[in-house]
């Protein structure tokens, strides 16, 4: 959950934002109302998520990419549920500065 407002959200909001998931074909029609993703939109939703994964950020001193990030929360978790670790320190993000 640490991870979803900053890796899911910021990846799949902007496809609405910016229209790209309003494009024909992004979505399949199941009854009168009801719509589920296409193929072509799953891989629209999958690309970007992914791009969001691979993406570099500085985190903890270093540049990483989010999926370093989340190796190394994982890591840190386990080592809680082994009772290697008495604390776990929550992943936290800044939103971009804007001017």
């Amino acid at each position: 959950e640490e991870f979803r407002v900053p890796l899911i959200d910021a990846a799949i909001v902007p496809l609405f934002l910016d229209k790209t998931m309003t494009a024909p074909g992004n979505f399949t029609r199941i009854t009168p109302g009801s719509y589920r993703l296409s193929p072509e939109g799953k891989r629209r939703v999958v690309l970007a998520v992914y791009s969001r994964l691979n993406e570099t950020v500085r985190w903890d001193g270093k540049r990483q990419t989010r999926k370093a990030i989340i190796q190394h929360q994982v890591r840190s978790l386990a080592q809680i549920f082994l009772g290697k670790r008495s604390i776990y320190k929550p992943f936290t993000y800044q939103t971009p500065e804007t001017t």
